[in-house]
This record gives C-alpha cells, structure tokens and sequence, in this order.
C-alpha cells in the first residue's frame, strides 16, 4: 500500500461505502483494489494552502475602512448658540418697622465694689425703664459688662498708681415701633444711662419687598436685552440662565450720645426720624439670540 494511503477495509466496514468521520472535512482521494476501496489523506501542505486560499478571500471579502469613509460618518460638531448677557436692577423703598439701639452705663469709682453696685443697679433700673416704655424682655439683651483699672500717667505717659475702677454695663433693645424709640430713649436716660450707642432702623421681613424687587430686575434685564436685540439686527429666542445677587442695604444712620454730661443736658424728647429702607435685587440674564 503507498505511504500516505489509509487501509479501511476491515470486516467491520462495509464494502463499498465509505466511512464516515465526523470530525474530518477534508475529502480524501478514494482508490479502488479490488473488492476494497482505500481513501488517501491529501497532504498537509494542501491543506496549509486551501486555508491560507480561504483566509485569503475573508480578508479580501471585508476590505478595510478608508479615512473618507470614517470620516464622512463622523457627525459634525453642533454650532455655539449666540447668546446675549445683560443686567438688571429692581429695588422697592418702604418705611423700616424695627429699630435696634444699645444703651448703658458707665461708673467709675475709687474702689471696684463701689463701680460694680452702682453699675449693676442703674444698668437693672435701665431695664426696668425699657420694658415699662414697651420693650418686651425677649428683646432685651446685655451686649457687654466689662472692668477696667483707671490710672494716673506722668508728664512722659507712663502709667501711675491705680486711682480707681470703672465698669461698663450695655444692653441691646430691639424696639418693633420706630416711632416711639425717641420716648424709649428718654426713658433709659432718666434711669441712669449715660452712654448709648449707634441707632439702626430695618425692615425685618424684607420677603415680600425682595419679590417685587426681583420682579422689577427680570423685566429690567429683559429691556435692556430686547433693546441690544433690536440694535445688534437679532432676535431672542430664549432664556438660557439667570443669576440674582441681592444688593447691600444702605448703611444706616447713626444717632449716638455719650458722656453723662451729655445725658444730663438732653433735656427735650430726642429727635428720631426713621426715614426709608431700601430692598434691592440684581440680576444677570443670558439670552440666546438668532
């Protein structure tokens, strides 16, 4: 038999049919020697080169994607929408409805037990004043109580002995009617306070006001775009961000007394006027434009 030829004919095949193998797909040569048939394996060379042939068109079959190809599937950037940035101002004006004002006493006396029980018992009748003018005691608050040594200095400013002791007491009044803090202010002075300080007059629920203010800086903002709109040959289409900043309160002013000669020379009601609170809102729009 050649070399290569493989002998199938046992008595447990069939004469005349050939075999099958499943796990063979490479057909074999089928040779005829008498009554047997004997099937020759080609070699394995041709069979490296039937499955390079075929390797040979799948590579050919899917030939690979060129630049332009890619890039003509490549979606295009989306344009930048034109936008338009602009600011707006609305601010309402109303009469303040609450005052706050720190008053208090100063003493000061050779020894410190003498300051400090003078001190506490005018600061206490300057309470007791205040709530009979109408202050509740919730709105009644000591803001500082302090002690401090008094000495004498020299011609050059070097400090001397201790001469004496002086103690401060304040408080801190809330009043909820700006109009009477002109008899509340007489009332604490006759107790006893010899110092008060600044006066700041607000509104204390400044919500309503901030809504109509912010309401005045939308249509503000939106007036000054249309205009830059109309001006610029383009139209609005939408309202892409808005951005509000409340604006700072105007600085109040301050009414302000000290020294107990002062205190004792006041002796008509104190001039009050409680004039008008301002509530502002800012706001900065962007507009898309086309």
């Amino acid at each position: 038999m050649p070399i290569g030829e493989v002998n199938r004919c046992t008595p447990d095949v069939v004469r005349g049919s050939p075999p099958v193998v499943a796990e063979r797909h490479v057909v074999e040569e089928e040779i005829m020697d008498g009554d047997c048939r004997f099937y020759r394996a080609p070699r394995r060379g041709a069979v490296a080169v039937v499955a390079l042939a075929m390797l040979g068109v799948v590579a050919g079959g899917a030939p690979s994607r060129t630049a332009a190809q890619e890039g003509a599937d490549a979606t295009p950037a989306a344009a930048t929408a034109a936008t338009l940035i602009v600011e707006g101002r609305g601010s309402v004006t109303i009469p303040p409805d609450t005052a706050s004002v720190t008053v208090g006493v100063d003493v000061q006396r050779d020894r410190l037990g003498d300051a400090q029980d003078e001190a506490s018992s005018q600061a206490a009748a300057i309470i007791a004043a205040a709530e009979a003018a109408g202050i509740e005691s919730d709105d009644i608050q000591t803001a500082n109580f302090s002690v401090s040594v008094v000495r004498d200095y020299d011609d050059d400013g070097n400090p001397g002995p201790v001469v004496g002791y002086q103690v401060s007491n304040q408080v801190a009044l809330t009043v909820r009617d700006p109009d009477g803090l002109g008899n509340i202010l007489d009332a604490v002075v006759a107790a006893g306070a010899n110092n008060i300080y600044g006066i700041a007059f607000y509104v204390e629920d400044p919500a309503a006001a901030a809504s109509q203010a912010r309401a005045q800086a939308v249509r503000d903002a939106r007036a000054k775009a249309e205009e830059l709109a109309d001006a610029a040959g383009v139209r609005i289409v939408r309202v892409v961000t808005i951005t509000e900043s409340s604006a700072p309160s105007p600085a109040p002013e301050v009414f302000a007394r000290g020294g107990a000669a002062d205190m004792e020379s006041a002796a008509a009601e104190a001039p009050i006027e409680v004039g008008t609170s301002e509530v502002a809102v800012n706001v900065q729009m962007t507009f898309e434009v086309e």
